[in-house]
């Protein structure tokens, strides 16, 4: 990775940045991001996977099927595209609980729309730099994601319990998150490690996507030079 970092900053590269840089590189960071979180939300089977090999269905005593036909329609009702009450093919959701799955559905919603309008307004804009050999932009954006992301990490490391209790205290106003199996079921279907498996898979693919995007510039760069 030292390698995608590494090379002369000269001062008419340094001119050649400019607030169009700086703006394209904000819009890739924000799809970045965007499309780790979407395309992990979406990705079903980390889910099978996850809830097979530990052993989840017999640890909470209901099926394998019905755990993820429940789960199959909790991530359906959180799609952009999904118009309609939330409804469990065989869990009951309390008053409390339902708010709750509306709010995080609200996140969700934010994610997808900033995906596709990140997208819409990148991809334009990415290919007239591109044709220009204008590469500023995928490395400051790369590297900023980068380096937001281990921040992150490293907070995420250091204390998941922590991490997983802030969150939701700061994206939502009540405790409703706070879930009673006796009144929601669904939260047996949801183990707390699943969550932090999804969180490596977010960053994962941050710093994937990050790391792909400087090694284009370069590629670029070194076909200008």
């Amino acid at each position: 990775m030292t390698a995608l970092f590494s090379g002369k900053i000269t001062a008419g590269r340094l001119k050649r940045v400019g607030p169009a840089d700086v703006g394209a590189a904000l819009l890739l960071l924000v799809f970045i991001y965007s499309v780790a979180v979407v395309l992990t939300l979406n990705f079903r089977p980390l889910y099978y996977l996850y809830i097979q090999s530990a052993g989840w269905p017999a640890a909470v005593g209901m099926p394998m099927n019905e755990m993820t036909a429940n789960y199959d329609a909790l991530i359906g009702y959180n799609s952009l595209f999904f118009a309609g009450p939330l409804e469990l093919p065989t869990l009951d959701v309390s008053v409390n609980g339902r708010i709750h799955y509306e709010e995080v559905k609200r996140i969700f919603v934010i994610f997808q729309v900033a995906c596709i309008a990140s997208a819409v307004c990148l991809i334009p804009v990415a290919v007239k730099k591109i044709r220009r050999r204008e590469t500023s932009f995928l490395k400051i954006g790369g590297i900023a994601s980068i380096l937001f992301a281990a921040a992150i990490v490293v907070y995420l490391g250091l204390d998941w319990d922590t991490f997983f209790v802030r969150f939701h205290e700061t994206f939502f106003n009540n405790d409703f998150w706070i879930f009673d199996a006796a009144t929601d079921p669904s939260i047996l279907i949801l183990p707390d490690g699943y969550f932090m498996t999804c969180a490596v898979m977010i960053f994962a693919l941050v710093i994937g996507l990050s790391i792909a995007a400087v090694a284009v510039a370069r590629r670029l760069r070194r076909g200008a030079d």
